[in-house]
């Protein structure tokens, strides 16, 4: 019906839709295969992407290289490309509990990393900038990964790579005077 107000329920999937968009896009940027991503609270949580990790060849006992460091900062950078997806959606959809279990993942990283609390602080807000970005310009692939989310709840595979590719136009032909 026009006017009624959208139940809370369904704001709430739609703000989780485009979380999970934002991890998942930003995982697929980073070169990562991105197995299931799904909105359905059935999985255990309200939303969740099952993906391979950037840092899933490190050894965390041995010294981290400058190869290592940069797989850390994409782990990361898609561990908060969740909430600033969803905040840039809709920024009253985010509550204090969102995202916190990706925030506490992001800290304990960049300490590793950076070394000091400092550091990781500065660490972290360079990295929110970079992951900002990233949303930004991948937005587009966002909200059609969000809109499949919302029809089908959870996808797998090619359909996630599907649902994010932009539409093609169809084939057309040019005639002109020499055309049979």
């Amino acid at each position: 019906m026009i006017g009624l107000p959208v139940p809370a329920r369904s704001k709430g999937r739609i703000a989780t839709a485009y979380h999970e968009a934002g991890h998942a896009v930003a995982a697929l940027t980073y070169g990562g295969h991105v197995r299931i991503v799904t909105i359905d609270p059935a999985h255990g949580a309200t939303g969740s992407v099952a993906y391979d990790s950037p840092m899933r060849r490190l050894r965390p006992d041995l010294r981290i290289t400058p190869a290592g460091r940069m797989k850390i900062e994409a782990a990361i950078i898609i561990a908060l490309a969740g909430e600033i997806a969803q905040r840039r959606h809709r920024p009253s959809s985010i509550r204090t509990w969102h995202g916190g279990s990706d925030r506490e993942l992001a800290a304990d990283l960049a300490l590793r990393i950076a070394g000091s609390g400092d550091s990781a602080t500065a660490l972290l807000k360079w990295l929110e900038v970079r992951a900002k970005d990233l949303v930004n310009n991948y937005w587009p692939s966002i909200e059609r990964l969000a809109a499949a989310l919302l029809d089908r709840s959870t996808l797998r595979d090619g359909e996630i790579v599907a649902a994010i590719m932009p539409p093609r136009l169809p084939a057309f032909t040019v005639s002109g005077p020499n055309s049979p």
